[in-house]
């Protein structure tokens, strides 16, 4: 991807469609019968070359996709945190299809720990004081045992 600025200069290409934009989506759109578009996308980005002049309103429309997405990317972060919280909160893994939790990281709850910037960046500033709590008063590092600490650390 090239961003584009004042001071960048795109190399000169033969203008070619941009295929890639897709259009806005609504904020009720319903994703129930979403099919996944496949490999083989992308291609032409294969040798690190961008074949495509990125302009000005390119970009805008590209914004303007990505602004369109973002009601949905939210909505989908909170349906993910509402079966965490209620099936598996404070646990280190929700298994969604059995609505259990298991505990392979010996119930430090590395989903939570790993939630925490998520949710402060989404706003979602409730969620995160609770979890916060939940670490100030349950968190223990005390364990005696080969314990990958990676999930609790990123």
């Amino acid at each position: 991807f090239f961003l584009y600025s004042s001071v960048y200069q795109a190399p000169k290409m033969a203008t070619i469609n941009f295929p890639y934009l897709g259009q806005p989506i609504q904020p009720n759109h319903n994703f129930s019968n979403y099919i996944p578009l496949g490999g083989n996308r992308y291609s032409e980005y294969v040798n690190g070359e961008n074949p495509y002049t990125i302009t000005k309103s390119i970009t805008h429309q590209s914004d303007e996709v990505a602004r369109s997405r973002l009601v949905h990317v939210e909505n989908a972060m909170k349906h993910a945190w509402n079966g965490y919280k209620t099936h598996a909160f404070g646990h280190d893994e929700l298994l969604p299809q059995s609505k259990h939790y298991q505990n392979n990281w010996d119930g430090m709850g590395v989903t939570l720990i790993d939630s925490l910037d998520t949710l402060w960046m989404m706003d979602l500033k409730n969620e995160f004081w609770e979890c916060r709590d939940w670490v100030k008063e349950h968190l223990s590092h005390d364990i005696d045992k080969f314990v990958s600490t990676f999930e609790t650390t990123i």
